[in-house]
């Protein structure tokens, strides 16, 4: 457990996956496209690890629980006007939020952190 203001040294950290919902088959990839054809579920990774390669240190400055990955079903049937995907499960992790400098935080899950 990790307090406000404390010292801690990191090398991996959650970044963003570029990956999104697809609003429309028009948008799907190949993989999300062949999932929807086949009626089966498809999941999002909404953060994925980063390995820095070397320490960096920062002070803790909050604590979210982010969601890390959702997976999601073809929302459509005779009462929906827009067929969509639904999330039906979304996988949680608390992270540290880490400021390194002035311009923002890392996200930074508690196994990672390292006191200084």
């Amino acid at each position: 457990m990790f307090k406000l203001g404390q010292e801690v040294k990191f090398n991996k950290r959650y970044v963003k996956s570029g990956e999104s919902v697809p609003n429309e088959v028009d948008y799907m990839n190949e993989e999300q496209k062949e999932k929807w054809e086949n009626g089966e579920d498809i999941l999002i990774e909404k953060l994925k690890m980063e390995d820095l390669g070397e320490y960096r240190a920062g002070i803790v400055v909050g604590k979210r629980n982010v969601g890390i990955s959702s997976l999601l079903t073809w929302h459509d049937n005779e009462y929906v006007t827009n067929p969509h995907w639904k999330s039906i499960e979304t996988t949680y992790e608390t992270v540290y939020l880490v400021a390194t400098n002035l311009k923002g935080f890392h996200k930074v899950p508690e196994k990672e952190l390292h006191s200084l």
